[in-house]
């Protein structure tokens, strides 16, 4: 779990003050995720600029640049930062109503590829300072969570379950636990 620095838990709250407030925007936006340092902001936003089509976007918190990462027939969407900020990976689906799986985007150049080639959805939920990722793999509607090295590879299976679906698992600060949700496949999630 990381904590973010009060300045940009205000700008959060201005940001979607903002966006609520403006009731001529037809737009939605989601997920909002703060880089470590606390100065970019990625987020997910579907609109009639993208056709709507979820992509992803950064925002400047000092200068209120907001900018357009991903153009993709497709959705783009869930981003995680690195720890050094340098880089996110998010999921994209194949083309509309394929596959999702994630990928990894250098941020100054804007270039992307996928990370690693799976059956079924893995998305990565949290990317540790020592190059851990963690995240969940769906395969048959039943999701568990896995750990993951930064080409992408399965390292680790962490539960197997067949009557509960775990996933937005995040690493504690020191890096020794996790947090996730879970809830049965079925049934509503707790």
């Amino acid at each position: 779990m990381r904590l973010i620095p009060i300045e940009a838990m205000v700008i959060l709250g201005m940001f979607f003050i903002l966006n609520i407030a403006d009731a001529n925007a037809a737009r939605n936006e989601h997920r909002p995720v703060c880089s470590d340092d606390g100065s970019r902001l990625i987020y997910m936003m579907q609109s009639e600029e993208t056709n709507a089509d979820w992509e992803l976007y950064m925002l400047e918190l000092d200068s209120q640049i907001h900018s357009r990462l991903t153009s993709h027939q497709g959705w783009d969407g869930y981003a995680v930062w690195s720890p050094d900020g340098t880089n996110i990976i998010f999921d994209r689906e194949d083309s509309p109503g394929k596959q999702k799986r994630p990928w990894i985007m250098e941020l100054e150049e804007r270039t992307i590829k996928p990370l690693g080639k799976y059956e079924g959805w893995v998305s990565i939920t949290d990317w540790s300072d020592d190059d851990r990722l963690l995240g969940f793999h769906e395969l048959g509607g039943q999701r568990d969570l896995i750990l993951l090295d930064v080409a992408g590879n399965i390292v680790e299976k962490i539960t197997e379950t067949v009557d509960q679906s775990e996933h937005d698992a995040h690493f504690s600060p020191d890096g020794k636990k996790i947090v996730y949700a879970n809830g049965g496949v079925e049934g509503g999630e707790t």
